[in-house]
This record gives C-alpha cells, structure tokens and sequence, in this order.
C-alpha cells in the first residue's frame, strides 16, 4: 500500500514538472512573440 502512494506522488510531481517546463517553452514565448507582432500591426493601422 505505501508503494502504491509513493508512485502516485512521483507521477504528481513529474506531471508537474512537465506541465510548468510546457507553460515555460511554449505559453510564455508564444505570448510573447503575439504581444510583439500583434500589437506593432495594430499601432501601424
């Protein structure tokens, strides 16, 4: 029973971890990238 808790915490943890790396590479520097290219083409019109 305890193995079984031990595996479920680590699973949570890594399910984390992936979830904050994907936020990092990929939400972040597409919000980023769309703030800037975005935002220039409508001060331009």
């Amino acid at each position: 029973m305890g193995q079984h808790i031990m595996v479920a915490i680590s699973i949570l943890i890594i399910a984390m971890c992936i979830a904050y790396a994907a936020l990092k590479l990929y939400d972040e520097l597409i919000h980023e990238w769309l703030n800037q290219n975005v935002l220039i083409g409508k001060k331009n019109r």
